[in-house]
């Protein structure tokens, strides 16, 4: 193996565990309010659910791997009470929204974690360049 090929193997290995840590930044447009999945989650829900979305995108951010595992209720009713829902049932529905939406995966929904493109987008971003530093320090 050429120190080409094992310097491209070691920066995979290290982005592959970087892309999993949580995150303390991520960047936000700031005409994201525009953007027409937000406004209709706006329109049909009001101002709450567009704050609820963005501390789900945070609570992303923050996440072991960058998804929250609702495999199980006592993980429905967590992700409830972050989310400040009254009953396990809203928060359902509320999250099944956001999947009509297309700012969650649905397939991912259906396999028991909510996930989010662009969170993960963000996670690879970073981890890339975290690695790249790890690289640059041997």
């Amino acid at each position: 193996m050429t120190e080409k090929d094992e310097r491209k193997a070691l920066m995979e290995q290290l982005v592959s565990e970087e892309v999993m840590r949580p995150m303390d930044y991520f960047p936000h447009y700031v005409n994201a309010s525009s953007d027409p999945k937000l406004q209709r989650l706006r329109d049909d829900h009001g101002w709450e659910s567009v704050g609820r979305w963005w501390f789900l995108v945070e609570l992303l951010h923050a996440a072991e791997g960058h998804a929250i595992d609702v495999s199980r209720p006592a993980q429905w009713r967590r992700l409830s009470n972050e989310l400040e829902f009254d009953d396990v049932t809203q928060c359902r529905d509320f999250i099944a929204w956001l999947s009509a939406l297309r700012l969650i995966d649905r397939d991912a929904l259906e396999g028991g974690h909510v996930i989010n493109k662009r969170v993960v987008e963000n996670a690879e971003f970073y981890a890339k360049k975290r690695a790249a530093g790890r690289i640059g320090k041997r």
